[in-house]
């Protein structure tokens, strides 16, 4: 098999077919050696796992994938991509791809891992596919090649966002390691990162509870420099409510910037407006 982290290599192959990396759809092909091995360890993969591979293009972290996993079942938006990967997966059977939006996909109903070097423009919406979509069954891990800056973000404790916010209650993440641009070709313009997420079997937030809790949350970062209070009060869905009063009653400072609070006010918060 070619080894497409050769860059020599995989120009040769697309070549073959005649393509080239599309930037409409952010396609950067990783090519370090040293990266691709800490994906596929971090994946901590078996030959009982079933890998999903987002956007493959044409077969670079495929063919390491393979060769550790049970079964790979790659889906790729971008038609041209296909029949390379499928010229360069024909020697395994368990190696399957399917050409649609990834957004639009339903995996099959049983344990999987989402492992992927994915766009960095679709970061945010493909976290919310597989973690909220109440028709995605949720996969055990993911691990995403990311922009640096939304990994740093994911992560963080002291200053989260509506982002960090989605994969906290879902699963704890961590970065696995940092990627320069140099890894890449094309080369993007900005530093990466290898973010690894383990999904919980119960999330933090009930599920009963779980619309509510982000609807909260939507509405209390709608202009995240100001105060709780402030974004809650101008809230379509909360103006027959009385915000200050119930900020008080819930005992939370309306005074705070919704960065500022942490799971236990915010369900103290929910738990006032039920």
């Amino acid at each position: 098999m070619k080894n497409l982290a050769n860059i020599d290599e995989l120009q040769d192959h697309l070549r073959k077919y005649g393509i080239s990396a599309d930037k409409s759809l952010g396609q950067h092909f990783l090519v370090n050696e040293q990266v691709l091995s800490s994906i596929v360890d971090g994946a901590e993969l078996t030959k009982e796992d079933t890998v999903l591979e987002v956007g493959p293009g044409p077969g670079v972290l495929s063919q390491r994938l393979v060769k550790e996993a049970g079964e790979l079942i790659a889906v790729e938006i971008d038609e041209k991509m296909i029949k390379p990967w499928k010229g360069l997966m024909s020697d395994y059977v368990q190696a399957s791809i399917i050409h649609q939006d990834v957004l639009k996909y339903i995996p099959p109903q049983k344990p999987y891992k989402v492992v992927a070097n994915i766009p960095y423009y679709i970061s945010s919406p493909i976290l919310q596919h597989f973690l909220r979509n109440p028709e995605v069954t949720r996969p055990t891990s993911v691990i995403l090649l990311i922009q640096k800056e939304v990994a740093e973000r994911v992560c963080s404790t002291k200053k989260p966002t509506l982002l960090s916010w989605l994969v906290q209650i879902y699963g704890a993440p961590s970065i696995v390691c940092n990627v320069p641009p140099n890894s890449f070709f094309p080369p993007p313009k900005v530093d990466s990162a290898v973010l690894k997420i383990d999904v919980l079997d119960n999330p933090l937030v009930a599920a009963e509870d779980m619309d509510k809790f982000f609807e909260l949350l939507e509405y209390s970062y709608k202009q995240p420099r100001k105060t709780l209070s402030n974004n809650l009060k101008n809230a379509p869905k909360y103006k027959d409510i009385d915000t200050t009063e119930l900020l008080e009653k819930a005992g939370v400072d309306g005074g705070l910037r919704p960065h500022q609070l942490g799971l236990e006010e915010w369900n103290q918060i929910l738990e006032t407006l039920s």
